[in-house]
């Protein structure tokens, strides 16, 4: 048993189902992160443009082919958090693929062709119960699950962005 189902075990009840109509909590969603249109405006002359990379090696970097070992070292490091609409875990995408070789091949492919399937957009959203009355829809925080291979897939990005000096 991992530990977060340990602490669950020991400390509590597991989460309730919402009973709510799915109407209603897709108005009370919308509803809470529905913005405002943003006055866009151009940026002041100091902000360097981010829509090409800045230097060559910043354009090499972002276009290199993913490796198996950055798919690897990335796999590695994620716990194994619930699935997302496929129902796919970390676990199950070491064990099919544990040379990451056909995942490093398929995130390569959608970094050159500067395009993921459709599929990885989706997302599944699960209400969990934070306390107070039930029937109060704020009450419920929602958790958004996404697919596991998109999440790898954002790493070289957020990799680079987090090591920049920019």
């Amino acid at each position: 048993m991992d530990r977060n189902k340990a602490m669950t075990h020991i400390l509590a009840e597991p989460s309730p189902y919402c009973a709510a109509e799915p109407a209603a909590i897709e108005t009370h969603l919308t509803t809470i992160f529905a913005g405002e249109e943003h006055p866009w405006s151009d940026p002041p002359a100091c902000v360097p443009a981010f829509d090409q990379p800045t230097t060559p090696d910043e354009l090499a970097f972002l276009t290199a082919p993913i490796t198996p070992l950055e798919v690897s070292f990335r796999l590695q490091r994620m716990k194994n958090t619930a699935p997302g609409p496929d129902g796919a875990r970390y676990s199950g995408l070491r064990r099919v693929d544990p040379g990451c070789h056909t995942l490093a091949l398929i995130y390569s492919r959608c970094l050159r062709i500067a395009k993921v399937p459709a599929a990885w957009k989706e997302s599944t959203t699960v209400l969990i119960f934070k306390a107070g009355d039930r029937e109060n829809l704020g009450n419920w925080r929602p958790l958004t699950m996404k697919h596991h291979e998109m999440k790898s897939y954002t790493f070289k990005v957020f990799y680079y962005m987090k090591s920049s000096t920019l």
